[in-house]
């Protein structure tokens, strides 16, 4: 059985606060939230080709699928919910992340980002791709029912 520690838990909407006299930082358990995504490619055929119905937390969460060309490609999406620093460098705002990734490449394919608050974030690429391909994802907030 484990021994209980003497602290503060602080419960909110948002996260779960683990204070402790006897740590000098607090423990901060963030909330996720899911997203509905999908990933669009243009195939090596010319033929685009949607990857839909793909849930994601928000807090780091990722999704990974085959394209259906030969050989095919393995695409992954991460979506961060985080902190980037403000413009002044004096203070962190809530960002809203979404990476594409394709395996073997040293980059991401393509990036977006957008407020927490807006509950989506996407983004588009057009001919930018080698050999013209195209690429776009989007991720939406699944709202919890209500009741």
């Amino acid at each position: 059985m484990g021994t209980a520690a003497e602290g503060t838990l602080i419960l909110s909407d948002k996260e779960l606060w683990l204070e402790n006299a006897s740590t000098p930082v607090a423990n901060t358990l963030l909330k996720s939230a899911d997203y509905d995504c999908f990933i669009a490619v243009r195939l090596a055929n010319g033929k685009h080709h949607a990857m839909t119905g793909l849930t994601v937390h928000d807090r780091g969460g990722s999704a990974t699928v085959q394209t259906t060309d030969s050989p095919s490609r393995q695409l992954t999406i991460i979506l961060r919910h985080g902190l980037w620093p403000s413009n002044s460098g004096n203070n962190f705002m809530q960002v809203l992340n979404l990476y594409l990734f394709e395996a073997g490449k040293e980059y991401s394919l393509g990036n977006g980002w957008g407020t927490p608050q807006s509950g989506h974030v996407g983004f588009g690429i057009g001919d930018q791709l080698p050999g013209g391909q195209q690429a776009s994802a989007r991720c939406e907030k699944i709202q919890p029912p209500v009741g």
